[in-house]
């Protein structure tokens, strides 16, 4: 899917299983909705522009590597086995300045990582997330920023080299 796309609200049909599945836009916004994609499948994330995931998925993989991803739903040990992106075996890399919005009242096991460089994570106000599993990095020199007026709490394990609040509210625990 790209900015030559006549349709930009994607309706999943029944349960599709591809191979993966790539976003690259910039000037258009997409969202996915409806019924699952399931299997071994990998989203990729590029371009500066938004995918908003409103559809529990079966992902293997996700990378965003540009741009914002943005769910309202995640999986955790806590009784939501499946979320927008996958469960909590399903990595959620962040890369080149890439922003991972979170809202809702969103609480997740998922391992999310910082794979290249700097990374967002955006919690709009009157929202909270909770990463169980913190924030790992894959480089001595990554960069997570907190944006949006919301509440982000970190669980231990956090490995980032930098923290930048530009809004909102951070609480992090380390063991």
């Amino acid at each position: 899917f790209n900015d030559d796309a006549l349709v930009t609200d994607i309706q999943v049909e029944g349960n599709v299983a591809p191979a993966s599945v790539t976003f690259d836009n910039s000037s258009k916004d997409f969202v996915l909705r409806g019924d699952s994609i399931i299997g071994d499948v990998i989203l990729h994330k590029k371009g500066t522009g938004l995918l908003t995931v409103n559809s529990v998925n079966h992902l293997s993989k996700v990378n965003v590597n540009a741009g914002k991803l943005s769910v309202s739903n995640l999986a955790n040990n806590q009784g939501t086995d499946w979320g927008a992106l996958g469960n909590v075996n399903t990595r959620i890399n962040l890369s080149d300045g890439a922003t991972l919005e979170l809202g809702g009242g969103l609480i997740t096991d998922q391992v999310i990582t910082i794979s290249g460089g700097e990374a967002t994570i955006e919690v709009p106000k009157s929202n909270t997330a909770t990463l169980n599993k913190g924030i790992l990095a894959g480089g001595s020199s990554s960069v997570l920023t907190k944006t949006g007026g919301g509440t982000l709490t970190l669980g231990a394990g956090n490995t980032f080299s930098k923290l930048v609040v530009n809004g909102g509210i951070l609480n992090a625990s380390e063991s």
